[in-house]
């Protein structure tokens, strides 16, 4: 959820309504968005996931 995206709907979950193409739509977009921007924490968790591998 990306507080910059307006919630101006009336009582649905985060302020989309669940059922629309648009809130499905977003849904689909930020996950491969979300990946650069906690890339830094993705490589940290990968690090330590690839030392306990050995």
């Amino acid at each position: 959820f990306s507080p910059e995206l307006p919630v101006n709907s009336s009582g649905n979950r985060n302020g989309f309504d669940t059922q629309s193409d648009v809130y499905r739509m977003l849904q689909d977009y930020e996950e491969p968005v979300s990946a650069p921007k906690q890339s830094g924490s993705f490589k940290y968790l990968q690090g330590i996931l690839e030392a306990e591998d050995g």
